[in-house]
């Protein structure tokens, strides 16, 4: 585009020029070429539209600069030039459509794969369906879709299959989200995978995974729309691995979130719950009061009163 700027510039106050011509040549080669790959239905190669440009660009660099004096016909443009001009902007087309070729046949492969791994799986075929989603992920390993897909049906296949070793499983389900989230680190969905795997893990005894999975739960709670839930889940997780400290830095949250009676008292509840497992007794009971004083639901209030009555 810079090349480009430079021979509208040089051009200034004088006909097209050929400098002119083959900047606006390039142009329109990128123009067309993102029309023609959204006919393919491959939104993703437009994003490389700087890519069309250049290559548009690259085929004028030779002609770029050759100076020729204005004709004297009315025409700004002579009818060779305008064939020259056509010929590189077709010439600039089918090269861009060449550079991106592989991309495209890769996209389009890989939902080829994913369409067979639904089929498979629709029909009962679980293995076949991995390995069509497998397939599907090495060829678009940036797809979300892919990889949440090939984790859930390594879960399903381990779930329903006798004689299989289920940690390997496990862990292979939590590799398919996890190499994922370099393409994606903003994901809920990915990070919301890592956390439930890499924890179900930890809780086995694989206690190399608990960092893993705390630290994609507390990015799946930031990442979650609802604040508030996202940090009631965090702080029911944490508290249930008893990890008091982190689930009282949630509950603090989750006060401060709060908007009504029923969710201040969930805070306050779980407040006194983390601080009762940290051997604060006295704000333990204090914290739990004040949950009943909002007047909770049935379940809630029992909850609260039976937590209560365990204090010492």
């Amino acid at each position: 585009m810079g090349v480009g700027t430079w021979a509208l510039w040089r051009g200034r106050g004088r006909d097209w020029g050929t400098g002119r011509t083959l900047a606006l040549v390039a142009v329109t080669a990128a123009l067309a070429g993102r029309a023609l790959e959204q006919q393919f239905g491959v939104p993703q190669a437009a994003d490389g539209l700087l890519a069309w440009a250049l290559v548009g660009l690259l085929a004028a660099l030779p002609a770029v600069g050759t100076a020729r004096p204005a004709p004297t016909s009315v025409r700004a443009i002579p009818v060779s030039a305008r064939a020259g001009a056509w010929a590189l902007a077709c010439l600039a087309v089918v090269a861009a459509g060449a550079l991106t070729l592989p991309f495209t046949y890769r996209v389009l492969a890989a939902g080829r794969e994913a369409a067979l791994a639904a089929s498979a799986e629709q029909d009962g075929y679980v293995v076949e369906a991995l390995e069509r989603i497998e397939s599907a992920m090495r060829l678009g390993p940036a797809s979300t879709a892919y990889r949440v897909r090939a984790a859930d049906l390594l879960d399903r296949f381990r779930l329903t299959t006798q004689g299989v070793d289920d940690d390997v499983l496990l862990t292979g389900a939590l590799a398919a989200v996890a190499e994922g989230l370099p393409y994606a680190p903003l994901s809920l969905t990915l990070n919301a995978g890592v956390s439930e795997r890499a924890l179900e893990l930890a809780r086995r005894g694989r206690t190399a995974y608990l960092d893993v999975g705390i630290a994609a739960l507390r990015r799946a709670a930031d990442l979650y729309p609802n604040a508030y839930l996202a940090q009631q889940n965090l702080t029911t997780r944490l508290l249930a691995m008893g990890m008091a400290d982190g689930a009282l830095e949630g509950a603090l949250r989750m006060e401060a979130l709060a908007q009504g009676a029923e969710t201040r008292a969930t805070a306050r509840y779980l407040l006194g719950a983390a601080l009762s497992s940290l051997g604060r007794m006295g704000e333990a009971r204090t914290a739990l009061e004040g949950a009943l004083a909002e007047g909770p639901l049935k379940a809630l209030a029992e909850a609260i009163t039976a937590l209560l009555d365990g204090l010492p």
